[in-house]
């Protein structure tokens, strides 16, 4: 079910992103490729921007649930220092 790849689609749009950051290079499309237990191998082609909201959400979503505030001293971030 093609619903069950989100997640892959999600994920490959963010690498696709990653690469144009570092390289300059667009790429546009998102190709998953999943092997069934009977061998049988499904194509999935998707376009890049269709995710890019849903990866902001997932983003935002794991920013929200695992970074501890912030703080600075002197314009320096400390997190994540401690005073030993």
């Amino acid at each position: 079910k093609d619903d069950w790849n989100e997640n892959y689609y999600i994920q490959g749009s963010a690498y696709a992103e990653m690469f144009g950051e570092r390289t300059g290079i667009d790429i546009s499309q998102v190709v998953i490729l999943v092997v069934t237990e009977d061998g049988t191998v499904q194509e999935f082609v998707k376009e890049k921007y269709d995710y890019l909201d849903a990866l902001t959400e997932t983003v935002t979503d794991w920013r929200n649930q695992n970074e501890t505030p912030s703080s600075s001293v002197g314009g320096v971030s400390v997190d994540g220092m401690s005073n030993n």
